[in-house]
């Protein structure tokens, strides 16, 4: 990890971080037009510039030159921070941590040598730790003011603070122990502890979180992937990368790969994370009550997100953004999955073993399954909610598949499952989520798909245990989008 000296601006490399006290920055890089960010190189070139000028005096002035003869080559270089090019950044960010009594501090622009990629793999997967390991955290707020009010109102210049909406700034403000705010006249604003409440409102993250109270592991990965929904990255890749350490998880950065770099983090997430809600994301719809002398079609409670285009869903999202909606859900271990189905499943019996088999095409996967075929109330439901069918035939010769069970639920308890049936086309690529864009004779289709659908008990115990069984699926990966259907069309 390579710091810069707070009194000289010079880098100094340490090999354990976690054996040097230390601050570090937090901030959104300013763009190319309004002068960008110093790199490695640009201040490496600023101390090459600084040790030649000290050099050239001390040949023209003797006394100088005897001094320098004299000094043992072990002495410290010259300070850069007067240095005219040196921006006023990283100046300011030596001095508040020179004045809170830190000899180090780290700053991602200017101390991560980009041109190797080596080094820049190995920054990416430590930048969780090493902003767990710094002593404080400044977080400067370019457009956050001093007369801007209190921080507070949901209206607040802090509030809509740039920072809040990057995806870097994620993993910032949730790893350090200590936290400050500054503003962009580095007057201190509050540190996170004091701010919890605003922060919990803007970014969505728990007090507990934030207060370093609870571990995140005791989130569920969708409700973590929901933190980062509507955070923004210049680089596509950098929307997974800047994830690694709120998973716990190390993949490769190939910058190049685009959105594929967030199929591999989900990947390497499921490998790592014995958690289903990774799954739980998308439009979501509730099969709520069941009557027996009413049309279940009256019962139904339907409830969507707008935002999602129609496409042929795989297992896996294409962006953080697909679980905007996500941030309620919980994961259920083995033990309480098997209490809520204990009725449906039966005694003593377990839910299937969470293993995940990666191909090209698809995923193989174990999960607890309703054949929708076999449970009359439920396929009508389902038919409402516009599964597209084939497969086997059931009733009155209906074509369907079935509701796959995820262990995890919604705040109210609702259980949450993925309706899966069989693409028109590219029958080998295997089982699609979600409702399908075409339609049925019997029951025309609503124009939005749905692609989770939330589970009452009433439905779970009509889905009894002759119909609810492990099952051993291939699942498509990727999600196939295509243009919306042109309602005139015949």
């Amino acid at each position: 990890m390579r710091l810069l000296n707070t009194q000289t601006g010079q880098f100094y490399w340490v090999a354990d971080p976690s054996r040097v006290h230390y601050a570090i920055l937090s901030h959104t890089w300013a763009s190319d037009a309004d002068g960008g960010e110093q790199s490695y190189a640009d201040v490496l070139s600023i101390q090459a510039e600084s040790v030649a000028s000290v050099w050239t005096q001390a040949m023209t002035l003797w006394s100088f030159f005897l001094r320098y003869i004299r000094t043992p080559a072990t002495s410290e270089p010259p300070s850069i921070l007067s240095h005219p090019m040196l921006s006023n950044k990283i100046r300011r960010t030596c001095e508040v941590a020179l004045r809170d009594g830190y000899d180090f501090v780290w700053i991602d622009s200017c101390c991560i040598d980009k041109s190797s990629s080596e080094e820049l793999s190995e920054a990416i997967n430590s930048m969780y730790q090493w902003y767990s390991l710094a002593d404080i955290c400044y977080v400067y707020l370019s457009d956050v003011h001093d007369n801007d009010g209190s921080p507070e109102p949901p209206s607040s210049a802090f509030s809509k603070s740039r920072w809040h909406r990057r995806g870097w700034t994620l993993q910032e403000l949730i790893a350090p122990k200590q936290v400050v705010f500054m503003t962009s006249s580095w007057r201190r604003l509050g540190t996170k502890i004091d701010l919890a409440s605003p922060l919990k409102r803007i970014t969505g993250i728990g007090t507990a979180i934030l207060t370093g109270k609870a571990p995140l592991d005791s989130v569920s990965v969708a409700r973590r992937m929901s933190w980062a929904a509507l955070r923004e990255t210049t680089r596509a890749e950098d929307k997974a990368y800047a994830l690694l350490g709120i998973f716990g998880v190390h993949i490769s950065p190939i910058y190049g790969e685009g959105s594929h770099a967030f199929i591999r983090l989900q990947e390497e997430i499921i490998k790592t994370v014995p958690d289903q809600s990774i799954f739980a994301w998308g439009p979501t719809c509730i099969l709520s009550r069941l009557g027996v002398s009413v049309d279940p079609l009256e019962n139904l409670d339907v409830r969507s997100n707008s935002e999602f285009e129609r496409h042929e869903s795989g297992l896996l999202a294409q962006s953080p953004k697909d679980f905007v909606g996500a941030g309620e859900i919980t994961g259920l271990s083995p033990q309480d999955f098997t209490n809520r189905l204990g009725r449906t499943l039966g005694t003593g019996a377990l839910p299937p073993p969470l293993l995940c088999v990666f191909t090209p095409e698809g995923v193989r996967i174990q999960l607890l399954c309703v054949n929708l075929a076999k449970v009359h109330q439920v396929l009508c439901l389902a038919l409402r909610q516009g599964i597209q069918y084939s497969g086997t035939a059931g009733p009155d010769g209906v074509h369907a598949h079935s509701l796959a069970l995820l262990r995890c639920q919604d705040k109210e308890g609702r259980m949450l499952a993925l309706p899966l049936y069989h693409p028109q086309e590219r029958l080998e690529e295997g089982l699609a989520v979600g409702t399908g864009p075409g339609s049925t004779k019997a029951v025309p289709l609503p124009s939005a798909p749905w692609r989770v659908i939330r589970v009452t008990g009433s439905i779970l115990e009509a889905a009894n245990s002759h119909f609810m069984t492990p099952c051993e699926l291939f699942i498509r990966r990727h999600t196939i989008s295509y243009p919306l259907r042109n309602e005139t069309e015949p």
